[in-house]
């Protein structure tokens, strides 16, 4: 499965429990890439070989393929991307989910817009969103003056993470300069990672993580690197339904507490008045989480995330504000 030689771009994978996706998704775009010049890493923390056994039918099929499988040593997101990129022998590392479909000329056109650019730092993709139904979120399932309501709401409140810094305000859908990256589709150079890495308190609670990779590529952008988008190539991110974290009480959790990590380790140092505007976006979003609760108060699901998000944001202040203020 392995070969030892240089490429010019490593894809790596970061998995757990999700061998479906690997073989319907993520694998099968990579083995009709029109580039030979890439290793494919596929580093998973599931619980059974499922995953293994998806890898290394693939490297059966596609004996012209470079596939390297490694059983995590640690379990989340950003700690399996930091693990990961050690392992990378290409001079570009490109982090893609394993519900992500690369174009057939997507790994081509990364590898030609880092080499004609050399200013270029990080980049991805124009990046295509399918979003299946997440109907056990309980969250925007609002129909016609409810979601009028959710709408208004969101334009006063400027989508919440927008109006704090703390998220895109779109997403990369055009080639060209960009200040944030998706985590989905997520080229670097591997000399940045020497020297940066994925924050892992935002794996806090379910052991996923969320806006991981806006903190990172953000961060990137903040210290004057750059980033953008190829002019060719495309990658689809292909959302599954019910999503990677069902309970609600985790899901809250981690939004109101990685929003707080996210702008006060890529917004505060940068822009001190960005208090205010932070703020103000949570409460906005926690108003986007109790909507829901308000229709159909009965049902006790949709009370557990705005439990959750209230939780998370309190042990942010809390930790952030009092007991650990120099991370500021």
């Amino acid at each position: 499965m392995t070969r030892e030689s240089s490429f010019a771009l490593s894809v790596i994978i970061p998995t757990k429990d999700r061998a479906e996706q690997l073989s319907e998704i993520s694998l099968p775009s990579l083995a009709k890439q029109t580039s030979h010049d890439f290793e494919i890493i596929v580093w998973d923390a599931s619980g059974d070989n499922s995953s293994r056994l998806v890898v290394e039918d693939l490297a059966v099929a596609h004996p012209d393929l470079v596939v390297r499988y490694f059983q995590a040593p640690r379990s989340g997101l950003p700690a399996q991307r930091n693990d990961s990129a050690k392992a990378a022998r290409g001079e570009i590392v490109f982090f893609i989910d394993d519900d992500c479909e690369v174009s057939p000329d997507g790994i081509d056109a990364l590898i030609e817009m880092f080499a004609q650019n050399r200013s270029v730092d990080a980049g991805c993709l124009v990046l295509e969103t399918h979003w299946a139904a997440k109907g056990n979120e309980a969250v925007n399932t609002s129909k016609g003056f409810g979601a009028w309501l959710l709408t208004i709401g969101n334009k006063v409140f400027a989508g919440s993470s927008q109006i704090s810094g703390i998220g895109p305000k779109e997403m990369p859908v055009r080639p060209g300069p960009v200040d944030f990256l998706p985590g989905c589709d997520f080229a670097v150079r591997a000399s940045v990672l020497k020297t940066h890495a994925f924050d892992e308190r935002l794996q806090r609670y379910a052991g996923y993580a969320l806006w991981e990779d806006q903190l990172f590529s953000h961060q990137l952008y903040r210290e004057g690197l750059v980033l953008s988008v190829a002019g060719e190539g495309k990658a689809v991110h292909h959302s599954v339904a019910g999503g990677r974290v069902r309970d609600l009480f985790n899901r809250g959790c981690l939004e109101g507490y990685n929003a707080g990590i996210v702008w006060i380790a890529g917004v505060f140092p940068y822009d001190r008045r960005s208090i205010l505007p932070f703020i103000w976006a949570r409460i906005g979003f926690l108003g986007v989480v109790l909507f829901p609760c308000l229709c159909k108060p009965w049902e006790a699901p949709r009370w557990k995330r705005a439990a959750g998000y209230l939780r998370g944001l309190w042990v942010f202040f809390w930790e952030e504000c009092f007991v650990f203020p120099s991370r500021a």
